[in-house]
């Protein structure tokens, strides 16, 4: 059982270092990584409304999920997981919480992950997520329920 605790707007530098702990490789392969650039990106995306931190077994945030549901989809903003808690399952885990939340809304999930990013796409496929469309640097994905 996975667990998680509600994001605040405390969590702010929090968010962001387990952004760039998790995202930044493929942001540097793309646009390259710039701290002040990133931060003013996050700062402006930054919502702990729709975020929760994803807890590993001594209670220590290891990860992220920010989620919207609107009235047709469940949208995953992200998940991002802490390079030293990658490949543990918690991705599949909070993958499932959400997926299982999405049946009982009876609401598809959609998402967009990193064209570069192979193991996300792989992961999304082996969760049953579609091509649904692209943009010039993100596939665009879709789990029907």
């Amino acid at each position: 059982m996975i667990k998680y605790r509600k994001a605040t707007i405390t969590d702010f530098q929090l968010a962001f270092d387990i952004k760039s702990n998790s995202i930044k490789p493929y942001i540097e392969e793309i646009w390259g990584w710039d701290d002040e650039v990133q931060l003013k990106f996050h700062r402006l995306d930054f919502n702990p409304d729709n975020m929760s931190f994803i807890l590993d077994d001594d209670n220590m945030e290891v990860g992220l999920i920010d989620v919207l549901e609107n009235d047709g989809t469940v949208f995953v903003k992200s998940i991002l997981i802490s390079k030293n808690a990658q490949r543990h399952g918690l991705g599949t885990a909070a993958m499932t919480d959400i997926i299982e939340r999405s049946v009982l809304i009876n609401k598809p999930i959609e998402l967009q992950v990193f064209k570069i990013n192979i193991k996300a796409l792989t992961f999304y496929k082996k969760l049953g997520f579609k091509m649904k469309g692209d943009t010039e640097l993100h596939h665009q994905m879709i789990r029907n329920i």
